[in-house]
């Protein structure tokens, strides 16, 4: 449980906000709208994409690298070089997509995707390589970025990336209930919390109470933390559910990442990558039927 005498007057109003909105009613409530959005109809094209699931941490294991940041990387670096897409290629795209409850990721093996489909794939590879994960949602605010840094992955995009507009130029306390417009990955590594935003290449900390701070852009922004994206994405019973957020607030700044070390991993990940082609090519054709099928049933 929390203790909330350990936080000062503005945290606690956002814990106890926080509980009362996502009491046990409204938690059932959304999984009973994911129970009835899942359908069988996919049962087939579930196999086939958590097969491409499997056969990808079986990837990272043979190489050796099962962290975060490294699994992210890899990763990200498989994506963008279309290594789950059925012509070998990728495009962030809002359109042309079909986000189906449960298999949100599956849309990338037709070649498109957005943010939500990117992260939920990574959320369910990070899952089974053990890792307490889980897609999350995020209100970013409407200001001007740029980037400090950004590693050198290319990127095929039909609108600007970084999608980050809001109806309003000013920063606020986000109703609990307001919908986000952009989804990540939430993990849990070595007993702290960290977010990783495949969509852009880009992680950020856990800085306070739903709040977190991407590092790599041209200023410090804190970004609001919306968590009923997490419900989108999987059947997490209230009680789980109560548990992740009240442990996330307990883990505020217990680990925070540093620019620094998230360039050296780029590079250094990216190096290895750049010299496992083969290896990725031969991933690629041992997972293409399963791209195949689930793209059959997904443009039937």
């Amino acid at each position: 449980m929390i203790n909330l005498c350990d936080f000062n007057q503005d945290q606690q109003f956002r814990i106890t906000q926080f509980l009362k909105f996502y009491d046990k009613d409204r938690v059932c409530e959304f999984n009973q709208r994911y129970i009835d959005r899942k359908t069988h109809i996919y049962d087939s094209m579930s196999l086939s994409y958590s097969n491409i699931v499997l056969k990808t941490v079986k990837l990272f294991k043979e190489l050796g690298l099962s962290n975060v940041m490294n699994v992210s990387v890899i990763y990200e670096y498989l994506l963008w070089n279309g290594y789950f897409s059925i012509d070998k290629s990728f495009k962030y795209s809002l359109n042309k997509r079909r986000n189906i409850t449960s298999l949100f990721g599956a849309d990338i093996m037709n070649g498109y995707g957005a943010c939500l489909n990117i992260n939920s794939m990574l959320v369910k590879i990070l899952v089974k390589l053990g890792y307490q994960s889980h897609l999350i949602g995020m209100s970013l605010p409407n200001l001007d970025y740029t980037f400090s840094y950004l590693p050198n992955i290319k990127r095929s995009v039909d609108t600007d990336l970084f999608v980050s507009k809001s109806s309003k130029n000013e920063q606020k306390l986000i109703p609990l209930d307001e919908r986000a417009n952009h989804g990540v990955c939430i993990v849990k590594e070595n007993g702290s919390y960290k977010y990783v935003d495949a969509h852009n290449l880009l992680f950020a900390n856990n800085i306070d109470i739903l709040k977190a701070r991407y590092l790599g852009l041209n200023r410090e922004i804190d970004i609001d933390v919306i968590p009923y994206v997490t419900l989108l994405d999987e059947c997490l019973q209230y009680s789980d559910f109560e548990l992740l957020f009240l442990d996330i607030f307990n883990n505020i700044n217990t680990f925070n990442m540093r620019l620094d070390e998230i360039k050296k991993v780029y590079e250094d990940v990216l190096r290895l990558c750049e010299n496992r082609i083969c290896l990725f090519n031969d991933f690629y054709d041992e997972i293409k039927s399963d791209i195949d099928k689930v793209c059959r049933v997904l443009n039937y």
